[in-house]
């Protein structure tokens, strides 16, 4: 005999209950890194497990989150394995820049979070209007700060679409429904980035070679990065350097030690890019723009990594492990 339908909606119901009771209460993010991609629900919770540990947060692009490395050999990992005594909150991400940098510092704020310092690294590539994370937030971030996003701003950044009734909808049941709100970040904690064929794609490029061909054949030269720095005076109404002047006042204004970096470049590749004045003339005006009272600014474009990069400004295992140790001995200097 069938199950009414009333009977059957509800037991369904109720297992969904029970499974989402059953997520909240075993489902608690603690990365060393963000992963390549997260909910603003899922950053929301990250920052909230750090409220009452006065981290040092961490804010950076690629290059400090690891590009192409595992957690375990990422800079801000290998930081945190060298000076143990220190609580770390890491909010470099993919796709990161000065704008982000900013408003996720905001939102460490706004959620109770009080930093015992900052470290920041400061990409010269990402001044460029040109570049694809010039003056845009990431999704989850923009969602996450949405309400701290005035109407000026918003006229500088390249901001997201106003909601539809869809995104509305999506919103309230995301509201209720936990397991739902953070679908994605459970997908690639158990997948990774693909989907499980795209993880068996992956394995048979690897198996049959063409994996090792495709790097082999795409290995960076310079004429791959031109135009990646703009060599062009940085200006005044550059949505970067507004950003990182906003950045620099916060810092200030809320009395939060910090240390920001010029980010490691590979001269090696980039010779005829980096050795251009105006390459180092905009490196100074960053450097210059950052400076305040209890904000350390250390040149490390010049890092000597016995050429351990990937690409132009992305660190290999060994040159992660060189730059974690420079950001040891800059992170015991802050306020000295």
């Amino acid at each position: 005999m069938r199950a009414p339908w009333p009977l059957a909606i509800a037991v369904a119901v109720a297992a969904l209950i029970v499974a989402d009771l059953i997520f909240r209460a075993l489902w608690h993010p603690h990365p060393t890194r963000l992963p390549e991609q997260f909910s603003t629900a899922y950053l929301n919770e990250y920052i909230d497990a750090y409220r009452d540990a006065a981290p040092v947060v961490v804010l950076g692009d690629s290059a400090l989150w690891g590009y192409e490395l595992p957690a375990s050999a990422a800079p801000v990992e290998r930081l945190s394995a060298l000076r143990p005594k220190h609580t770390f909150l890491n909010l470099s991400y993919e796709g990161g820049s000065i704008v982000n940098s900013l408003y996720a510092l905001r939102l460490v704020l706004a959620r109770g979070v009080r930093p015992s310092a900052v470290i920041l690294n400061l990409n010269n590539k990402e001044f460029n209007a040109a570049d694809s994370a010039y003056k845009r937030l990431l999704p989850a971030l923009e969602r996450a700060v949405s309400p701290q996003i005035g109407p000026r701003d918003r006229t500088l950044l390249t901001t997201l679409p106003p909601p539809t009734l869809a995104d509305r909808l999506d919103a309230l049941v995301g509201s209720v429904w936990a397991l739902y709100r953070q679908r994605v970040d459970v997908r690639v904690a158990l997948f990774g980035q693909d989907d499980f064929a795209g993880l068996l794609t992956a394995g048979v490029r690897y198996v049959t070679g063409e994996q090792q061909r495709y790097e082999r054949s795409h290995r960076p030269t310079p004429a791959a990065f031109l135009g990646t720095y703009d060599l062009e005076p940085i200006a005044a109404d550059n949505v970067e350097e507004i950003a990182l002047r906003e950045l620099r006042d916060e810092l200030v204004r809320d009395r939060i030690p910090a240390v920001a970096f010029l980010t490691p470049t590979n001269h090696r590749l980039l010779a005829d890019t980096t050795s251009d004045p105006g390459y180092a003339a905009n490196l100074a005006s960053i450097a210059r723009t950052m400076r305040g009272p209890g904000i350390d600014v250390a040149d490390l474009d010049r890092l000597d990594v016995g050429g351990h990069f990937i690409d132009n400004d992305h660190l290999d295992a060994t040159g992660a492990q060189m730059l974690a140790q420079r950001l040891a001995c800059e992170l015991d200097g802050i306020g000295r």
